[in-house]
């Protein structure tokens, strides 16, 4: 993965998408966003000496429902994501 790489995330304040970047310091990546309205938010993803390549490589799991909005409001936010069950 080169850095930076763009994504889109969750103001965690407002729940509004957001622009937001992962940027490597040292072995740790970090998710970096701001939102126009609640400032800047900067949270560690990754931690450790593998690379975030080897982490993200694995299979995307199938979803138990059919989504109705665009991400990232249908994931991982939402009740149904695996994280919440």
């Amino acid at each position: 993965m080169s850095f930076p790489k763009r994504t889109r995330s969750l103001c965690p304040v407002c729940m509004k998408p957001v622009d937001a970047v992962y940027q490597p310091e040292g072995r740790d990546i970090f998710l970096e966003k701001q939102c126009p309205e609640h400032g800047r938010f900067r949270t560690i993803v990754w931690r450790g000496p593998l690379s975030l390549d080897e982490w993200s490589g694995g299979e995307i799991p199938e979803h138990p429902f059919t989504p109705s909005s665009r991400c990232p409001l249908d994931c991982g936010a939402c009740e149904a994501h695996e994280a919440f069950g």
